[in-house]
């Protein structure tokens, strides 16, 4: 087993609330802990790390709002095969933010704190569940990018399957998802 050693470092000064002081040690711990650092970290307001996590908390705080009211939308990118005749039938599904004015939010800005804060799993249900909403035509065939922690979840395939069978929905386009963990 190998030991490392993550250390956040906040230089204070007298006029600085402990809030404050408890709130950039904080990042700045959570900096030196970035997968694979094991460094000392000191705080200073324009670490692009720093600046980058923020932008993470920013988002990973809107998130779950925009699950609960809806504020994505749906994409189709048709599928074309480079190398054949058959140019119908299947769909990447692309996900993208809504604001609320309903302007689009490019995913660049949320995913990478969705990500990073473990919102995927909730943000891929989400897709499922409104994808399966739709009255498709049953001849496409649909493919959905999913994250790495959701499939990590040794309950989402079961989960998965019960939601296509409650669905309603010809399941036989779904034949390929992968076994279950054991």
């Amino acid at each position: 087993m190998e030991l490392r050693v993550s250390i956040g470092l906040v230089l204070g000064k007298a006029n600085f609330q402990a809030t404050e002081l408890i709130s950039r040690a904080d990042a700045v711990c959570r900096i030196a802990k970035i997968p694979g650092n094991a460094k000392v970290s000191v705080y200073e307001e324009s670490d692009p790390d720093l600046v980058e996590l923020r932008r993470h908390e920013h988002w990973a705080a809107k998130i779950p709002n925009m699950i609960i009211d809806s504020n994505f939308c749906l994409f189709g990118q048709k599928i074309i095969p480079l190398y054949s005749d058959n140019t119908t039938g299947h769909i990447e599904i692309l996900l993208r933010g809504l604001n609320q004015q309903g302007e689009i939010i490019p995913t660049e800005l949320f995913l990478p704190a969705a990500e990073r804060f473990g919102l995927m799993p909730k943000i891929d249900r989400w897709v499922i569940e409104t994808l399966l909403s739709y009255n498709l035509d049953k001849d496409l065939h649909f493919s959905i990018n999913l994250s790495a922690h959701t499939l990590a979840d040794k309950a989402y395939i079961p989960e998965l399957i019960a939601l296509i069978s409650a669905s309603g929905k010809p399941d036989n386009s779904f034949s390929k998802l992968p076994n279950q963990r054991r």
